[in-house]
């Protein structure tokens, strides 16, 4: 297998290898879990080009390239490198690549193989990374493997509901507390999830290819269910400016207008800059959604500075979770939170909801605790958080 390069959407050059003819279309995405176990390294290699040599010598192994061979009799396999495999997990704090990164390192591929929907596999280290993908562009994927998840499970519970595709999660060997635990939200959250188990660790070249391999061609078969239309996962964004009404009589209409429209502007300027996508103006604020929480944050961030240097002061609020499609406009119960979160949130602060620290671990960003509280509407306490300097 000749390794190709996908360029990603910064610039970074993803290493995936393609094996068989489809449809239809699997996708393995690989992280260090795979390096470490197949290659006996401790710690997994560091590095671009430690790590491309890493991943060449790995699709030439005899026990992938087994299982590699089994999955391509039915299918187009291409198997993906993607970044974060140089940290472990969603968010390693030591080598941290934004959520958002790593998914766009999948569309990538995807687009560069021609691929239109496909089924992924994660593996321990990536299973969190396919998850929410599979939950922020339904349309791309027909269904899931997902061999191990259970110590990522509250990393992923946002997207648990998001995610229609028909799943499979591996396990390894009797179940134990977390195993239970996880299975138990998988079921509870997601319409179409079963779960095998595996006598050994979570890589389908330790012990039973053939058997997986049988799972994963029946997955492929499967009928997905049909989507609510436009049913997705993302982080949505709230602002407002503060004290806008006492402001637009002191201004007058001219003058508060043309501070509008330089709001407007600057707003459109950081949302272009983060990837976001404006859904609507608010009147003195704006309702936007990111793919991920690490741009979304660092725009509200970036907005409430530049708010700034026009005389004025923004509040801003943050949540991850499902939204609904209606027209150009979005709604669901997510919406709902962020504008609870947003009009919490003091003069000049970022709040957010307790769904997106976990998700951003790592990446620098920093966030105070705000205590419990009830949002209207909403039921339960929730804990909020403002955005640290």
């Amino acid at each position: 297998m000749r390794i190709e390069l996908a360029r990603s959407h910064d610039g970074f050059h993803v290493p995936y290898v393609v094996k068989g003819e489809g449809p239809p279309d699997l996708i393995h995405v690989l992280g260090p879990a795979t390096h470490q176990r197949l290659h006996r390294l401790d710690p997994s290699p560091h590095g671009y080009y430690e790590r491309l040599a890493s991943f060449a010598g790995l699709i030439v192994e005899p026990i992938f390239r087994s299982y590699s061979e089994r999955l391509a009799r039915f299918s187009r396999l291409i198997v993906v490198d993607e970044r974060g495999g140089t940290g472990a997990g969603l968010h390693a704090a030591s080598s941290f690549v934004m959520l958002e990164d790593r998914m766009s390192d999948i569309t990538s591929v995807l687009d560069g193989v021609g691929a239109a929907q496909v089924t992924l596999i994660g593996d321990a280290d990536t299973a969190p990374v396919v998850l929410f993908y599979a939950a922020t562009f339904p349309t791309r994927v027909h269904s899931l493997v997902c061999l191990g998840i259970s110590e990522h499970i509250n990393d992923v519970g946002a997207a648990l509901p998001a995610v229609n595709a028909p799943t499979l999660v591996l396990f390894e060997g009797a179940d134990g507390e977390m195993e239970a635990t996880t299975r138990c939200l998988m079921a509870e959250h997601m319409d179409a999830v079963s779960f095998m188990e595996t006598p050994g660790e979570c890589g389908p070249w330790e012990e039973d290819i053939e058997g997986l391999a049988t799972e994963v061609q029946r997955l492929t078969g499967h009928v997905a269910p049909s989507h609510q239309p436009g049913r997705t996962l993302a982080t949505i964004l709230l602002t407002d400016i503060v004290d806008s009404t006492r402001l637009a009589s002191e201004f007058g209409a001219d003058r508060w207008n043309q501070l509008l429209d330089q709001h407007d502007a600057l707003v459109r300027h950081q949302l272009e800059r983060f990837c976001g996508q404006a859904i609507k103006s608010t009147g003195d604020g704006i309702l936007a959604t990111f793919d991920g929480p690490a741009r979304a944050t660092h725009c509200a961030c970036a907005v409430r500075d530049a708010a700034r240097s026009l005389g004025i002061e923004i509040r801003a609020g943050l949540h991850i979770g499902e939204i609904e499609a209606r027209g150009t406009d979005i709604s669901g119960i997510a919406v709902h939170i962020a504008a609870r979160v947003e009009s919490l949130a003091q003069p000049g602060e970022v709040w957010v909801s307790s769904t997106i620290p976990p998700l951003v671990a790592g990446s620098g960003i920093t966030f105070v605790d705000r205590g419990e509280h009830e949002l209207k509407g909403v039921p339960g306490p929730w804990r909020l958080l403002a955005v640290g300097d």
